[in-house]
């Protein structure tokens, strides 16, 4: 570079982790919601360290509907293996994916 160049950046993008974003929309139940939980962690993502899950607010997408279904050893496996967070009320994360579900 020299004197009254313009400015170069390299853009070069750095992978610091991997991330793979779903969005689910179905009328579950709540066993309907817990049994997709248990697919999530025993088949589709079995070694992962923590599978982060951001829902809407329903009263059915909660961990009590696992101790409903599950035995309580097995409903503290699949919770061990979940993260779960709520979208703000006003927050854009619902909006943006009722957006992909009008695309």
């Amino acid at each position: 570079m020299g004197r009254g160049d313009p400015i170069r950046e390299d853009s070069e993008y750095i992978r610091r982790r991997t991330c793979s974003i779903f969005m689910f929309n179905e009328p579950w139940t709540k066993e309907d919601w817990v049994h997709q939980l248990k697919r999530l962690v025993d088949e589709d993502y079995p070694d992962a360290v923590a599978i982060l899950l951001v829902m809407d607010n329903l009263n059915s997408r909660k961990r009590g509907s696992l101790q409903s279904t599950f035995a309580p050893e097995e409903a503290f496996r699949i919770a061990s293996s979940t993260e779960l967070y709520d979208t703000p009320k006003h927050g854009t994360w619902r909006n943006m994916a009722e957006f992909e579900r009008s695309a």
